[in-house]
């Protein structure tokens, strides 16, 4: 019988490992996944609202194919309505709202002003320097004041430029709030309901905060996928106390309420991590600290020490795996 040549028994290994490696980038990769299909898996034992899906679906077509810096839809102000309702009737809130409502009431202010300022003039809203002063006679017949209608006109699309590009970016973060509350309301369900049931040591309620950014940033400057800040504060659990605000003042702060802070694109796996840590402090404060004052040298901050109940806790939550009180 013939013996295979060596250099084909290597491409066919060479193959096999190229395969492999592309099934690895390809997992590695998928960031989200297709919220129909990704509920419609448990459809029968895990009900969810079926009116926010579609709603992150409409504004995410939004976004990819129908946004431009001139375009007056009103898709965009409805989800925000709808996340205001939402935060109104949960204790996890999306906390990007806020910021979101602000941006966009700036950015359809400059629009509509810019706007009245094209119809006035009769031009077109993206007309180039050349155009402008090619049609210059249509605009006015005051000669001196072409140049300083010029610059007035550019000047207000510049800004309005600028809002849209903090407009656009901050519609993105809050549908990132969106979509990850939505996943990790179907990654650990039971984990979910307890939070959205807090109780503060004053008996009021506790909300829970969840906040996108493009990135995320420890203690130590490090990017990290995410983070949860608890703390308690004048006799009340907080993640807004004044070491949290002084450590990080690029965060979001809401005070009396506990928070998490997210990279943008995160799966509902990852809050469910965050969450693991709340759940764990929330019932064990008093435990935690002796445990961290215990180790003056070998506590790792941020929960993860080797025995840090805190870690174990967030890690079981991350596999899908309701923590012990």
């Amino acid at each position: 019988m013939k013996k295979p040549k060596p250099y084909l028994a290597l491409l066919i290994i060479l193959g096999i490992l190229l395969l492999l490696s592309i099934y690895l980038s390809n997992q590695e990769g998928a960031r989200h996944v297709d919220l129909g299909a990704f509920f419609a898996e448990k459809e029968s034992s895990f009900t969810f609202d079926q009116d926010t899906l579609v709603e992150i679906q409409e504004i995410d077509r939004y976004l990819n194919d129908s946004i431009t810096l001139y375009s007056d839809s009103e898709i965009p102000f409805r989800f925000l309505e709808k996340v205001r309702k939402r935060n109104a009737e949960n204790l996890i809130r999306n906390g990007n709202l806020d910021q979101a409502e602000q941006v966009s009431q700036q950015y359809r202010f400059l629009l509509k002003r810019f706007m009245r300022m094209s119809d006035s003039l009769n031009l077109p809203m993206d007309i180039s320097r050349k155009e402008f002063f090619k049609n210059w006679k249509s605009v006015s017949k005051k000669e001196g004041k072409k140049g300083r209608i010029w610059t007035f006109f550019f000047q207000r699309r510049l800004k309005l430029g600028r809002a849209f590009k903090l407009y656009k970016k901050q519609l993105e973060l809050i549908l990132a709030t969106e979509r990850v509350i939505l996943e990790q309301k179907r990654h650990l369900p039971e984990l979910y309901r307890f939070m959205n049931n807090l109780v503060n040591l004053d008996g009021n309620e506790l909300p829970v905060y969840v906040i996108s950014y493009s990135k995320v940033f420890s203690g130590r400057g490090r990017s990290v996928a995410g983070m949860a800040l608890f703390a308690t504060y004048k006799g009340l659990f907080t993640s807004a106390s004044p070491n949290f605000v002084q450590s990080y003042p690029g965060l979001i702060q809401k005070k009396n309420a506990l928070s998490v802070h997210l990279q943008k694109g995160v799966t509902g796996a990852i809050l469910s991590h965050e969450f693991g840590h709340l759940y764990y402090l929330y019932h064990h404060w008093d435990e935690y600290l002796e445990y961290r004052e215990s180790r003056p040298r070998d506590y790792r901050r941020g929960g993860h020490g080797l025995t840090d109940p805190s870690g174990q806790a967030a890690d079981k939550a991350e596999r899908g795996i309701m923590p012990e009180r």
